[in-house]
């Protein structure tokens, strides 16, 4: 998370590490409600990619993680 643009990092980390919901981010933050969900959304879409550029996952049929590899050794440090 400490790698996105702070536009991205800001919102996500108050909903996902504290637990804060969006309209109170737009309040916080001076932002729309709209603006808040938008950079939340696009801030779990950076981390995905940069997940899954760095790792293979495997999934159950549930969608959750049974396994993963990196893809590079340097990766995920």
């Amino acid at each position: 998370m400490e790698e996105l643009p702070d536009a991205y990092r800001a919102p996500l980390q108050l909903c996902e590490l504290e637990g804060m919901t969006m309209s109170q981010i737009a309040i916080r933050l001076a932002l729309s409600l709209t603006a808040v969900k938008s950079r939340i959304r696009r801030g779990r879409q950076m981390i995905k990619k940069k997940l899954q550029d760095c790792c293979h996952f495997e999934f159950d049929q549930h969608g959750k993680v049974i396994d993963w590899e990196r893809r590079n050794p340097r990766c995920c440090d």
